[in-house]
C-alpha cells in the first residue's frame, strides 16, 4: 500500500539530485543569471537535497507543453549554448585555465533567428523578473556569435491567468550578457583554493 510518507519520498525527496556539469570549470548560465551566490552555492555542493515540489512538476509539464506547440511553428528545442572565458584559478584541487560558460535555449528559430525563453508560475501574475532578462540575454548573446546574425529575443511567461510577453533590447542583451561573465569572474575567485563537498547518494 502506498502511503502518503511515501508519495513525499517518491516525489519530492529522492533523496538527492545532480546540478548539472560538476567540473570545476563548467559553470552555468541559469545559476548566473540568478546571482553570484546560486552559481557559488550550486559549485560548492552540486549534489544538495532536492527541492522538487507540485510547482516545480508543474513548470515542467507546461514548459514541454508549450515546446511541443513551438516546435510545429518551426522552432527546435533545447539547444546548447557554450562560451569559453580564460580564466586561471584552482579549484577541487584542479587548476583551472578556462571557465566555460553553458545553457540551453528552450526555442530558436533558426531563420526569423528568433530566441524564446520560456517561463511558467502558479501565481495569476505573470510577472517577468530581471534574472529572466540576464539568463535570455546570455544565451541570445551566444547565438548572435555563432551564427553573426543578430536575434529577437523574447520572454514568454505563462501563469494562471495571463501570459506576458517582454522583448530584450539591445541594450539589455550587451548589459545583460556581460554581467553574466562577470559574475562568473566573482565565483571562480570565490571558488579559488576551495574544495567541493558531494553527498554520498
Amino acid at each position: 500500500m502506498l502511503y502518503q510518507s511515501d508519495v513525499e519520498r517518491i516525489l519530492y525527496h529522492n533523496p538527492y539530485k545532480p546540478r548539472r556539469s560538476e567540473s570545476p570549470e563548467v559553470f552555468t548560465i541559469s545559476s548566473l543569471a540568478r546571482g553570484v551566490k546560486a552559481e557559488y552555492d550550486r559549485k560548492i555542493d552540486p549534489k544538495r537535497p532536492s527541492n522538487d515540489n507540485s510547482d516545480t512538476m508543474h513548470g515542467k509539464a507546461i514548459h514541454t507543453y508549450l515546446q511541443e506547440r513551438f516546435a510545429k511553428e518551426g522552432y527546435q528545442r533545447e539547444i546548447g549554448v557554450v562560451t569559453k572565458i580564460p580564466y586561471e584559478y584552482t579549484y577541487n584541487g584542479m587548476h583551472v585555465n578556462e571557465m566555460v560558460l553553458v545553457g540551453y535555449v528552450d526555442l530558436f528559430h533558426p531563420t526569423r533567428h528568433e530566441v524564446i525563453e520560456l517561463k511558467s508560475t502558479l501565481k495569476d501574475r505573470a510577472l517577468i523578473a530581471k534574472h529572466m532578462k540576464v539568463q535570455l540575454a546570455m544565451y541570445t548573446s551566444l547565438l548572435e556569435q555563432k551564427y553573426n546574425q543578430e536575434m529577437q529575443a523574447q520572454i514568454l511567461r505563462v501563469s494562471a491567468k495571463e501570459e506576458s510577453l517582454y522583448s530584450l533590447t539591445r541594450n539589455e542583451i550587451e548589459e545583460y550578457s556581460q554581467l553574466v561573465i562577470d559574475r562568473a569572474k566573482e565565483v571562480a575567485d570565490m571558488l579559488n583554493g576551495q574544495m567541493m563537498v558531494v553527498h554520498e547518494v
